[in-house]
């Protein structure tokens, strides 16, 4: 089992209807790959998403990320193996919050920022940083 975590920049603000069209598409494409996971938007450019399952397929899946045109400033925040999934229960779930409000949660997990600085308190790549953002969809 893997997980990945990236952040990047939509070029555009997604239009809700074209939100809700990825997302359906997102959700087959994972499932059919045996990858669980979550998607975090602030509703204009940033994104955050988690990725879990089969080492291979999230690469592959990751490597077609990088390639759409409706986002740049890739950015893996983390990459391991892991023995259990945060994201179980989902193909792709969704939260959007507002831009400050993803400033006041990720400093009240942790961090400095999002999107940008790593925690500031201790950090395990292999586990906290999933463990975390996790707490966005609870």
């Amino acid at each position: 089992m893997y997980s990945l975590i990236y952040s990047s920049e939509a070029v555009e603000a997604f239009k809700p209807d074209d939100l809700e069209e990825m997302l359906i598409h997102f959700r087959s494409t994972n499932k059919d790959l045996g990858i669980t996971g979550a998607l975090l938007y602030d509703g204009e450019h940033k994104i955050m998403q988690a990725l879990e399952g089969p080492e291979l397929n999230v690469k592959i899946l990751y490597n077609q990320i990088v390639k759409d045109a409706r986002h740049h400033s890739i950015r893996v925040l983390s990459k391991c193996k892991i023995t259990q999934r945060n994201f179980d229960a989902w193909s792709m779930h969704y939260k959007e919050y507002s831009a400050e409000t993803l400033e006041q949660k990720s400093k009240s997990f942790g961090f400095a920022g999002l999107f940008g600085d790593m925690p500031l308190i201790d950090f395990d790549p292999t586990i906290r940083l999933a463990q975390t953002f996790r707490k966005f969809f609870d």
